[in-house]
């Protein structure tokens, strides 16, 4: 019998432009989407979607992306969520926790490609702390 591939869906997220930001210290939305596919590719999951919020702040927790990826949770759409890093998926260290939390409520793990090692709740406070 066969394990069942894991289905990820990539969340990815473009702060506001910044004078003097360039493509490569942007983490542009295309360079998130390259590095979370290999990621992706390399562990054997199957991406489902790519959900992008561009241009919008991360400690704004109403932003279309990630109410977009919580549903697909609550639906049952996927296994993981794969971020390059946690400040892609929120800034404000209290709704990420949450956000975390309701994620892996609904059976679905949190992975970022950056911070490996986030399933310790300290790892990811401190984290979001600096």
């Amino acid at each position: 019998m066969t394990a069942r591939r894991h289905r990820c869906i990539l969340y990815l997220r473009h702060s506001l432009g910044r004078a003097g930001e360039t493509e490569e210290t942007s983490l542009s939305l295309e360079m998130q989407d390259a590095k979370l596919r290999e990621k992706a590719a390399r562990e054997g999951w199957i991406v489902v979607d790519a959900i992008r919020d561009f241009d919008l702040k991360g400690d704004d927790p109403d932003r279309p992306g990630i109410n977009d990826v919580i549903q697909a949770a609550k639906e049952r759409k996927t296994d993981i969520v794969l971020v390059f890093a946690m400040s892609r998926f929120a800034r404000d260290q209290v709704w990420q926790e949450i956000t975390y939390q309701r994620l892996i409520g609904h059976g679905v793990k949190v992975v970022s490609l950056v911070a490996p090692n986030i399933d310790h709740t300290l790892f990811r406070g401190v984290l979001g702390v600096v």
